[in-house]
């Protein structure tokens, strides 16, 4: 957050994204971009309240994780921290999600956030190795499917 601020303002013309692992995945990171008029894209880790739409979950990666697969895409895993190399199919969801602020984080205000979550996951995982699954979150707009293939290959 403090390196957010820092780096302050950029000119209009530029995007500029702060990229970051779960241990961005955090409220006042999000409220330093929008105040310094940056985005952000973090691999998410807290299950964050949200604002619910109809009758669906109250929490974020609950959420997402129950979004149907709007696309998939072969995927080359590589070999490494005791990963077989191995290709794969990856499945591809991703909407706008509205998080509600921590309620006991008195710093983070009341004002909402909106952002768009990108899920990248695997169905069929071979025996003998963990599933891929990376679920992240951006202030980027993210309305198509292009959009959502971009970002995972950023981080």
């Amino acid at each position: 957050m403090r390196q957010v601020t820092r780096l302050g303002n950029f000119p209009a013309e530029a995007t500029v994204v702060h990229v970051g692992d779960r241990g961005a995945d955090m409220f006042p990171f999000f409220q330093a971009c929008r105040a310094t008029q940056t985005h952000f894209l973090v691999r998410a880790f807290e299950n964050r309240r949200i604002e619910p739409e109809a009758e669906r979950h109250t929490h974020l990666l609950d959420e997402v994780r129950a979004w149907p697969a709007t696309a998939s895409r072969p995927f080359h895993v590589p070999g490494s921290h005791g990963r077989t190399a191995r290709s794969t199919i990856v499945q591809l969801a991703y909407g706008a999600l509205t998080v509600l602020p921590p309620r006991f984080e008195k710093r983070c205000g009341k004002e909402p956030l909106r952002v768009w979550a990108i899920r990248v996951w695997e169905e069929q995982t071979p025996d003998g190795e963990e599933p891929l699954e990376w679920l992240l979150l951006t202030s980027v707009s993210t309305t198509t499917l292009e959009q959502g293939c971009r970002a995972r290959w950023v981080v």
